[in-house]
């Protein structure tokens, strides 16, 4: 399922390539690890931020194992944190994973 305003503000490039990775790692990682059957992502904006979201049903995880280091989502993180934003998790084992990314519009500089 995909859910996106009819209308978006103009997104810098650097904000238009985190929200593209951030969405592609997400859903490869549904597809690949947590053997998810239905994936949704869903794109809006609240005020100079725009926000991405991606839920499935899969496998699920606990999030405090994640590693600190690498690619995946320690990588999202770091992506998220260089363009002012913020990353949040929220996955338990058998109950599917929610990832949301928040960040500026425009990145600061």
């Amino acid at each position: 399922m995909l859910e996106v305003p009819d209308e978006l503000p103009p997104l810098a490039q650097p904000v238009a390539l985190a929200l593209y990775r951030i969405a592609q790692e997400a859903i490869d990682n549904a597809r690949r690890h947590a053997g998810a059957r239905r994936i949704a992502v869903a794109l809006a904006t609240a005020g100079a931020e725009i926000m991405i979201g991606v839920t499935d049903d899969g496998a699920g995880f606990d999030p405090a194992q994640v590693r600190a280091k690498g690619h995946g989502l320690a990588g999202l993180a770091l992506r998220v944190r260089l363009l002012g934003g913020r990353l949040e998790i929220d996955s338990a084992r058998g109950r599917g994973t929610r990832i949301e990314a928040r960040v500026p519009l425009q990145p600061a500089g």
